[in-house]
Order: structure tokens, then sequence, then C-alpha cells
């Protein structure tokens, strides 16, 4: 009996820190009550994405496409690379307590091609990643508070991807800003898919030396069980 409750315990407490890591999905939405807009720019006005609802290029605007998680995603489809004046976008999550976060941003591509987009915690200092890349992997391998659409309605031949971007600390309750933009080595049918940011917060570095223990408390229980 004993055994069982230390089993049952260290189980607990396991998941418990194994969910404190899971990512909070924000999902990027414009407009007034919204926390997506051209950065430098404010919330009401959508301007920037003034592109047709289609596949057709566009050097100047973002699309709003009726796809993805929450309904809406923003596509960037640039003609060529030297015409590109799609604007920078920013994602604003407020109400963060104060810590460390991991944070990361979500993309779809599909499947045949390899979408892409910029990404960072700096405006004007993003870095390119792609399908294909490194450390870009699909967002149902994650784990998550509350899923995001992994492949949009509709489109089955669509992934969504994910890419921690940076650590963000944040004190003073001061706003999380996440710069987005298309990736200007790739345009027309290599184009951008944004469907929002997330986050994590980042554990104390005791907490993983308790993970481990906890770990090996459970299997020890589970030996003198049988």
């Amino acid at each position: 009996m004993k055994n069982s409750v230390i089993l049952l315990t260290a189980l607990a407490l396991s998941a418990g820190a194994a969910s404190a890591q899971s990512i909070t999905f924000v999902d990027a939405v414009h407009d007034t009550g919204g926390n997506t807009f051209a950065t430098g720019s404010i919330q009401s006005d959508i301007s920037w994405a003034e592109a047709a609802n289609s596949s057709a290029t566009n050097n100047t605007d973002w699309a709003i496409r009726p796809f993805g998680t929450g309904g809406e995603v923003y596509q960037a489809n640039i003609s060529n690379s030297a015409s590109n004046d799609i604007p920078e976008l920013t994602t604003k999550v407020t109400g963060l307590a104060d810590d460390t976060y991991d944070v990361y941003v979500f993309f779809y591509s599909i499947n045949s091609e390899n979408w892409n987009i910029s990404a960072g915690l700096t405006s004007g200092n993003l870095t390119d990643y792609t399908k294909g890349d490194v450390g870009v992997v699909e967002a149902s391998t994650l784990s998550f508070v509350s899923d995001p659409d992994f492949v949009p309605a509709g489109l089955a031949n669509y992934t969504l991807w994910a890419v921690n971007i940076g650590q963000a600390t944040i004190s003073a309750s001061a706003d999380l800003d996440v710069f987005i933009d298309h990736n200007t080595g790739f345009f027309s049918n290599n184009r951008t898919w944004y469907d929002g940011i997330g986050y994590s917060a980042v554990p104390e570095p005791g907490t993983y030396a308790l993970f481990a223990g906890l770990a090996g408390l459970a299997a020890i229980a589970v030996r003198r069980r049988r």
C-alpha cells in the first residue's frame, strides 16, 4: 500500500511538472481587440491586410485566408524578392507573469513545398525559417495547453509547423512582442501562412533534477510492487 501511495504521488507530481512545460498557443488575430498588427502601427489599422483572399501574389500586403486555427491565417506571397514591400507584423501578448519563456512561431506549409516564415524577438532582426530547416518541427509533436489546428480544415495536404525562436524574459509585467515577416529569399509558390505564436515558462535549473528524481522514484516503486 505504501508503495502504491509513493507511486501515485510520484506520477502525479511528474504529470504536473510536465504539464507546466506545455505550450500556450496564441492565435494571431487582427483588427480592434486582436493582437496582430503592422509593426509601428496601431491595432485598428488593417491596411496591411488588403491583399485579395486568393493565392495570387502581392508585393505590398498580407492576405487574410479563411483557414487555420481560429478560422484565419495570414498569407504573404510575393512575386519576386526585389519588389517585396510586405510589412513586418507584431503579435503582442499581454498579461504574462514575470518569468523567462521559450517562444514559438507557427506556420503552415503545403506538404509538397517548403513554405517559410521570418520571425524574431527584435524588430528588423528576424531569422528565416522554412519547413525543411533543422529545428522546425511538426507542431503535432509538441505538447500544448490547448491544441491549435495541426491540419487546417478542408486542407488535408497542409501541415502546421513550429519553431522555437528563442527565450524572452518578462519583467515588470511587460508585454511579449513577436515579430513576423516573409522570407524574401523565397517567393511565388513558397509563401508564408502565419498562424500564431506560443510560449512556455522555462523551468528553474533545479526543476530538471526534480523531474529525474520523480521518474526514478516512480520506477523504484513499480519494481517493488512486482
